[in-house]
């Protein structure tokens, strides 16, 4: 019996070691993680970083960025920034430039786009065609402004709806520039006014004229007792907050 657990022990650290093994991506990073472009800046370098031991190979896209009624992403080719290189070797330990720069001017809204760099894929070894070792490919994407004339960061609740112990919160943004929507955070309050619990979302970036609805999952134990919700948003420019009365009913069913 004991022998036969040591085999299964056995077993199991071999089935991990594997498995760990063959799940390691690459590690390489990118500064600066943002890049905006105005009137008066016209290139940028971004610096790829390869912070293992191996070489890289790496490859470099850019595309629109756009998002839609729901606030999801929608990339699109385009040809309104040059960069180079489009393919990248990268030693262990060392670094490489990619310049950028954009070919069309500034507008009333700020424009976006993204720059994609992607580990390229391996040539296939004798030791992955026997399934021992799937790699995992890893991809970073850089955001790319083209800054208005005139920044207008502005945001604003549209609505709010409480049901069945949902609580939705939507945003817009009315503004001419991106927002990062860092937290949406509601404290839950008593008839006292005392603080009963606080949830919060992390946010995502909330592109110009685009809405987006945060959803929070109120405790069913808690929300009978609520007798008002102080709703705060942050982004990276500004803060808006809002108090809500609640009655019973929006905890039922």
């Amino acid at each position: 019996m004991l022998k036969n657990i040591k085999i299964s022990i056995l077993s199991i650290v071999l089935l991990l070691t594997l498995f760990l093994s063959s799940t390691i991506a690459a590690n390489f990073t990118i500064t600066p993680i943002r890049v905006f472009f105005d009137s008066k800046k016209k290139t940028e370098a971004l610096k790829v970083i390869n912070r293992s031991d191996s070489g890289l190979s790496l490859q470099v896209s850019l595309v629109h960025w756009a998002q839609d009624t729901e606030g999801k992403d929608i990339y699109t080719p385009t040809t309104d920034i040059v960069f180079f290189p489009k393919i990248i070797s990268i030693l262990g330990g060392e670094e490489r430039i990619i310049r950028i720069g954009p070919k069309v001017k500034s507008g009333a809204t700020e424009k976006t786009y993204r720059i994609f760099v992607e580990e390229m894929k391996a040539p296939q070894s004798d030791e992955d065609a026997g399934g021992a070792s799937v790699r995992a490919r890893v991809k970073i994407g850089v955001p790319i402004f083209i800054s208005p004339a005139e920044a207008l960061p502005a945001i604003e609740f549209l609505e709010f709806s409480f049901l069945s112990g949902v609580f939705d919160i939507t945003l817009k943004n009315t503004g001419n520039i991106q927002q990062w929507v860092k937290k949406v955070k509601v404290r839950a309050l008593d008839f006292k006014g005392d603080e009963i619990f606080t949830k919060e979302v992390n946010g995502t970036y909330l592109l110009s004229g685009i809405t987006r609805i945060h959803s929070l999952k109120i405790p069913a134990e808690k929300c009978s007792d609520i007798m008002s919700l102080d709703v705060e948003v942050t982004t990276d420019r500004l803060t808006i907050s809002e108090r809500l009365d609640v009655t019973k009913d929006k905890c039922s069913e």
